[in-house]
């Protein structure tokens, strides 16, 4: 039961997500979307759980999955906290007490794709930011961390990422050129789809997602360094790359989108 217009909305747009809802309802999982639960009643059957829309849903088990919220209640009187009750830092972690420092899932940091403090409490936030403050802690000269927020997964068989803002995201920022690109894999004939979203006025990519059956992973990664460098799609679109057939199919298929997309924008263009 998802409250938002689908699954992974914060990451993922719809259209990338169709294989994995497919197999989703292979395997027998009933989806309600724009729906929230209002109520969980514990009864002699089991469980009843009432809807925003007058539903009851009868039910063994309930798992609640809910948005993370930064747990700094701690620090109310001690340290100066933003509106959204995440800890205000510096560049280098420190806070309004000049004895405290925050990381984690307390604070923001810097969004590349949109240049503004943005909050993902994600575990490679909580090692970066750590890392980031031990070294300057042992006098290290560190930059301000900036996040592209990178996630992967592998749910029901396929392998999601995301990187940078969804297209619904981006939309509300800027012009934008999107180009869903689709191939079949020699190596066991499943499909890989990636998605780029780049700005129309100048191709700067500003948010990519994968879904394929094998480990694409690694992409996600070399995504997240083309949002964080702010590259352009005929950059990535004429980076070198390393080709070796049947061993290299996924850079093959990444760099095929990176010139569709810049295709693509340079027709609008003209």
């Amino acid at each position: 039961i998802e409250a938002a217009d689908h699954v992974d909305f914060h990451q993922t747009d719809i259209e990338m997500l169709d294989p994995l809802l497919t197999e989703m309802a292979n395997m027998g999982i009933s989806l309600l979307t724009q729906t929230r639960i209002k109520a969980i009643e514990e009864t002699p059957q089991g469980l009843s759980l009432v809807t925003d829309k007058g539903e009851v849903i009868s039910g063994d088990l309930a798992f609640l999955a809910v948005n993370f919220r930064p747990n700094s209640d701690l620090l109310d009187s001690q340290v100066e906290c933003l509106l959204d009750k995440t800890v205000k830092v510096d560049e280098h972690f420190k806070t309004s007490n000049p004895s405290i420092y925050a990381i984690g899932d307390l604070v923001s940091s810097q969004f590349s794709p949109l240049g503004i403090p943005y909050y993902t409490p994600l575990i490679n936030q909580a090692v970066r930011s750590g890392q980031a403050l031990a070294y300057h802690l042992a006098g290290y000269n560190v930059p301000m961390l900036e996040s592209t927020k990178v996630v992967g997964g592998h749910h029901f068989g396929y392998y999601r990422s995301s990187v940078g803002i969804t297209e619904e995201e981006a939309s509300i920022y800027s012009d934008l050129v999107t180009l869903v690109y689709q191939a079949e894999l020699e190596e066991d004939s499943s499909i890989f789809r990636i998605k780029l979203i780049v700005s129309q006025c100048d191709g700067r990519l500003l948010g990519a997602q994968c879904l394929s059956k094998v480990n694409h992973l690694l992409l996600a990664n070399q995504l997240s360094q083309a949002v964080s460098q702010k590259l352009c799609d005929y950059q990535l679109a004429f980076q070198d790359f390393i080709f070796l057939k049947g061993d290299s199919e996924l850079a093959y298929h990444l760099h095929q989108a990176c010139l569709k997309v810049f295709e693509k924008r340079n027709r609008h263009e003209n």
